[in-house]
């Protein structure tokens, strides 16, 4: 790309930007809020339903994975993936909002007026063919993830099943490194083919947007037009990157020091520091709401500009008839009344925050201290040197794991098997309370503890 190109694509971004910010900020609000009210308490519920149909009360991590990787679960994730993009595609930040943010865009691009409401009943018009842009996107990436998910599942079901997890996290024998690394290894072929399909897909949005054509028909025309120029996308996609990283940093580092300063650390009153606090809380959530909101806005600008300087297609039709031109900078003209309204709403904020803040900081000395399967850190864990040890400690609460062996009787131990603790094989449910009762549980830890054996519920 020329030195010209990149000054042209550059300069129409931060112009079309200072031109329609009022919004996109506001197509970016409204999206945030159906994102909190709809879209993620919606898509928990049905992930969680799916979820509850394996017949189980409690999944642990293995057994989610496995699960996924069942027709069941493959469904799971094609109804909640295409239930988000359904809802996405409305109002969402993940997919319509882009789609909102590029209409206002090319609207600019064409030195035309867009307003918000507009924006929003374009895409909608657009709704079919972007549900099923989705859904096809969405397709396609799980066509591609699933092949490598079973390749690691395999990687793991022939290399770190013989024992359980737990055992291969704590001592790392040569499979877990081989079973590490060919798990890594899959991991960036999978993000280097996914990378450069969603490069490929990068004009398909704007396609459906300002062509007209149906999803299958952009998808395909996408890839033709990226074509030879993937570098190039990655370039302006590493810049954005970029961006985002070194804005988020100067926030960062602003708010921190913001805090340090204004927050004392002694001699000051409770409420005192509330407020304070609720104050630097206000400015950090609207910190990160804007660079939020900047890094989605140039995002889809981006794309817009890239897809208009590679294509030099794309038209929004009769949507922009009788739309007078862009002048300069937007600006939001307010009088002053209405700023010193808004400076007493956020100071009535910053108050209202601290009262509730202070009011639910406990004064007192609340912490409580739990021994994790018993004092696990001087002792073997789930053994009865542990639990007296946290005792001795004066730890406020002891947490053990509880499992049946094969006889009914319930133990103290954490794992599947005593291959970590005991050196055993030996399934817990496989096995009597009596067989288990002679493994030595304390030596792996330290020799001094020889004589610790498996523990009863009841003994503890």
């Amino acid at each position: 790309m020329s030195k010209h190109d990149w000054r042209t694509t550059l300069g129409s971004i931060v112009r079309d930007f200072r031109r329609t910010w009022p919004q996109l900020l506001a197509a970016d609000l409204l999206c945030r809020v159906a994102i909190y009210l709809l879209l993620s308490p919606l898509v928990a519920l049905v992930a969680r339903f799916f979820i509850s149909r394996s017949g189980d009360a409690v999944l642990t991590d293995e057994e989610i994975l496995f699960f996924f990787l069942r027709p069941a679960g493959l469904t799971a994730l094609i109804v909640v993936g295409a239930l988000t993009l359904a809802i996405a595609f409305a109002e969402s930040a993940a997919f319509a909002e882009s789609a909102i943010i590029m209409t206002i865009g090319f609207a600019a691009a064409e030195d035309r007026k867009f307003a918000v409401l507009d924006s929003f009943r374009y895409v909608y018009r657009r709704a079919v063919r972007l549900v099923s842009l989705g859904a096809r996107l969405l397709v396609r990436i799980l066509l591609l993830t699933v092949p490598f998910l079973a390749a690691v599942a395999l990687v793991y079901h022939l290399l770190l099943t013989g024992s359980d997890i737990n055992f291969y996290l704590t001592f790392r024998p040569p499979r877990f490194w081989i079973a590490l690394i060919l798990a890594g290894t899959l991991g960036l072929v999978w993000l280097t083919l996914l990378a450069r399909a969603l490069l490929g897909w990068a004009f398909a949005l704007p396609i459906v947007l300002f062509e007209g054509v149906r999803a299958r028909v952009a998808i395909r025309t996408s890839g033709e037009d990226t074509q030879g120029r993937r570098r190039e996308l990655i370039a302006w996609l590493a810049a954005w990157i970029l961006l985002g990283i070194g804005l988020s940093a100067l926030a960062t580092g602003a708010i921190g020091g913001l805090g340090r300063a204004m927050i004392p650390t002694t001699g000051s009153t409770l409420p005192v520091v509330a407020f304070l606090v609720g104050t630097v809380l206000i400015l950090s959530a609207l910190a990160n709401l804007a660079i939020s909101f900047l890094s989605t806005a140039l995002l889809g600008l981006l794309v817009v500009g890239l897809y208009r300087q590679i294509t030099g297609r794309g038209s929004m039709g009769r949507a922009l008839e009788g739309q007078k031109g862009l002048a300069g900078p937007a600006v939001i003209r307010l009088p002053r009344r209405a700023w010193r309204w808004i400076g007493f709403a956020a100071v009535a904020a910053a108050a209202i925050y601290a009262t509730v803040l202070s009011l639910n900081v406990p004064v007192g000395d609340s912490t409580e201290i739990t021994a994790h399967r018993g004092s696990s850190g001087v002792a073997p864990e789930n053994t009865m040197a542990a639990v007296e040890q946290a005792i001795v400690d004066g730890a406020d609460w002891l947490e053990i794991d509880v499992q049946e062996t094969a006889d009914g009787i319930v133990v103290v131990h954490h794992d599947s098997d005593f291959r970590k603790v005991a050196g055993s094989r030996l399934r817990i449910w496989e096995a009597t309370y009596e067989e288990l009762s002679s493994l030595d549980i304390g030596s792996w830890f330290a020799p001094e503890f020889s004589g610790e054996r498996l523990l009863t519920l009841e003994e503890v």
